[in-house]
C-alpha cells in the first residue's frame, strides 16, 4: 500500500498532539498532504513549525489542564490520536517537575479519557531513553534501566499504555524512537550543526568516537506512526498493548450501526438489498449474535465433526427465534500442497498461532491438509456436516498453491 493510501485509510478525525515539536510537525504536515480532517495542537503560538498550515487545522492547547483535554476531545471527536507531546528531550529542558507533569501526568489524563471513547488507534511517541543504562542493542521487552527523570517519565508512560491497553481495551502502541533527524529539526541538534559548519567550511565539535547513536530519518518515523495506526489488529493486541476486554459489547453496538448504515443507503454503493453478514466465533454469544443480527455463522479452524454439532445448535436457535429460511453456514480449513507441505504448514501456522502455546499451534499445523486426497476428504466431510461454503487457506505465499488446490479439488 502506498503511503498516501495508508494515510487515507486511517479512521478520522485525526488528532496530533504536540504538533509544534519536531516529530509532531513532520507527522501533521504529512497527514495534511493527504486529508483535511487533521487537527494539530501546539502549546503556544506562534509555532514556527506550523506557521504556514491552515488555521482551521491548528489549535492552541495546554495538555496540563484537564478541562482543556475534555474540551479538545469533545470538539474534535478523534478516532485516531497521535501523541507527540514531550518535554526533557533537549539538554536545556531540565525542570524535573515539568518533565513529569508534561510527559506522565498529561498522558495519564489523556488515556483515562480516551478509554471511555470510541478510539480506533492511539499511537504514542516513546523514546529509546526508556532503556536508560541498558542501551546497548536492547530487545523491546528488556529491563528499562532508567537513568534520568526524562527516562522515568517516558518509561512510566509505556507502562500506562500497557495498562490501558490490557485492562481497558484501548487500541494503542508505544513507539520508542531513537535519534530522529530531518526537516524542522531544532538548530541545536547534531545534523543541523553539521550542515551549519559545513556551509562555513568548518568541522563541527564532535564527541568521543566510541559513543554511538542510532539515527532514523523523520520520514521513516512518520511512516512507522501511520503503519502502526493502520495495522493494529486483533492478533497484534498483545504486542501493541491492547486488551480484549469489552469487545463483545463493542461488537454488538458496531453491528447495530453497520445494519443501520446499510438500511439508510447513505454510505457505499447502491445495491439490490443489503450485503450478507455472517458472525464468527465458538462461544454461545457468537451463535446468539448470528441469530439476532446476521444471516449466518462461520467457524474458524474447527474440525468437521465439531462444526456439525455447532451447526445443529445454530439451526435450533434460528428456528426458535422465528427466523425464516436457514442460516448460512461457513467454515475454513488450512492446506499446504507442493514440494514441502509439512515445512510450509509448520513454518506458517506454528508461528501465527504461537500465542496459543506450542502444543495447540502444532496441533493446528498438523491438521492442515497436505495432499490432494486429504483436501477432498475435508471438502466431503464439511459438506456432509451441513457446511454451505468452505474457505481453504494456503499455508504458503506461493501463488502456485491456487493451481495445486484446483487440481486437488478436481481429482
Amino acid at each position: 500500500m502506498r503511503p498516501g493510501d495508508r494515510i487515507r485509510s486511517l479512521q478520522g478525525p485525526i488528532l496530533v498532539l504536540g504538533a509544534s515539536g519536531f516529530v509532531g510537525a513532520n507527522l501533521a504536515r504529512t497527514l495534511l498532504e493527504h486529508r483535511a480532517d487533521v487537527v494539530a495542537t501546539t502549546s503556544r503560538t506562534p509555532a514556527w513549525r506550523l506557521e504556514d498550515l491552515p488555521a482551521r487545522n491548528v489549535r492552541e492547547f495546554d495538555a496540563l489542564v484537564a478541562l482543556n483535554v475534555d474540551r479538545m476531545l469533545d470538539e474534535v471527536q478523534p478516532r485516531t490520536v497521535f501523541n507527540c507531546i514531550a518535554y526533557g528531550a533537549y539538554s536545556f529542558e531540565t525542570d524535573g517537575e515539568l518533565i513529569l507533569r508534561t510527559n506522565l501526568m498529561s498522558t495519564h489524563a489523556l488515556l483515562e479519557r480516551l478509554a471511555t471513547r470510541n478510539i480506533a488507534a492511539y499511537i504514542h511517541a516513546g523514546s529509546s531513553s526508556e532503556y536508560g543504562e541498558n542501551a546497548a542493542g536492547p530487545e523491546e521487552h528488556d529491563f528499562l534501566a532508567v537513568n534520568s527523570e526524562y527516562a522515568v517519565s517516558k518509561a512510566a508512560c509505556a507502562h500506562l499504555i500497557h495498562y490501558y491497553g490490557k485492562q481497558h481495551g484501548l487500541p494503542s502502541a508505544n513507539l520508542r524512537l531513537y535519534s530522529v533527524y530531518g526537516p524542522l529539526e531544532d538548530p541545536s541538534r547534531l545534523m543541523p550543526k553539521i550542515v551549519q559548519h559545513g556551509v562555513r567550511g568548518e568541522l563541527p565539535p564532535l564527541v568521543d568516537p566510541h559513543i554511538a547513536r542510532d539515527f532514523v530519518y523523520s520520514d521513516d518515523v512518520v511512516d512507522a506512526f501511520v503503519a502502526a495506526a493502520s495495522e493494529l489488529r486483533e492478533d497484534d493486541y498483545e504486542i501493541s498493548h491492547v486488551g480484549m476486554e469489552g469487545r463483545g459489547a463493542w461488537l454488538d453496538d458496531a453491528l447495530e450501526q453497520i445494519k443501520a448504515i446499510w438500511q439508510g443507503g447513505e454510505v457505499g454503493p447502491t445495491t439490490a438489498g443489503q450485503p450478507g453478514l455472517v458472525i464468527g466465533g465458538y462461544v454461545d454469544a457468537s451463535l446468539e449474535r448470528a441469530v439476532d443480527k446476521a444471516d449466518g455463522w462461520i467457524a474458524g479452524g474447527m474440525p468437521p465433526e465439531a462444526f456439525g454439532e455447532t451447526a445443529k445448535k445454530l439451526e435450533a436457535s434460528w428456528a426458535e427465534a422465528g427466523r425464516e429460511g436457514a442460516p448460512r453456514k461457513m467454515a475454513l480449513a488450512y492446506f499446504a500442497l507442493g514440494d514441502d507441505p509439512e515445512g510450509d504448514a509448520n513454518g506458517y501456522l506454528t508461528d501465527y498461532y504461537a500465542f496459543l502455546g506450542e502444543e495447540t499451534a502444532k496441533f493446528i499445523a498438523d491438521s492442515a491438509a497436505k495432499d490432494a486426497g486429504t483436501v477432498r476428504q475435508y471438502i466431503g466431510a464439511f459438506e456432509a456436516a451441513g457446511c454451505d461454503e468452505l474457505i481453504l487457506f494456503p499455508s504458503s505465499g506461493d501463488p502456485a498453491q491456487v493451481d495445486l488446490l484446483a487440481d486437488a479439488v478436481a481429482g
